[in-house]
């Protein structure tokens, strides 16, 4: 595991202590790492992002032990009344 800088668990914390918020950095500034982070702070979660980053979503929280929290594309996201509910959702635009 990649030991995180500090910005990557000052956003972590924001993200844990604020319950609903935003990461607009700049792309490889670290949010998928500070994000990361957040979800072991939670019982449960889920990321919906594009088709192309699902494996990496994947890859990435199964390294971190996260196994529990679901990984769906933006094309096949549950319906409405399928989808579990959720502690932390993470919405990837990439």
């Amino acid at each position: 595991m990649t030991n995180p800088m500090p910005t990557q668990i000052e956003d972590a914390r924001f993200l844990v202590d604020t319950g609903n918020a935003a990461l607009w950095s700049e792309p490889g500034t670290g949010k998928t790492l500070s994000t990361i982070l957040a979800l072991k702070e939670v019982a449960s979660g889920a990321v919906v992002a594009p088709s192309v980053a699902t494996g990496m979503w994947r890859r990435e929280l199964d390294q971190h032990g996260l196994q529990h929290i679901a990984v769906h594309s933006w094309g096949k996201v549950p319906g409405v009344w399928d989808f579990k509910p959720v502690d932390a959702l993470v919405l990837d635009e990439s």
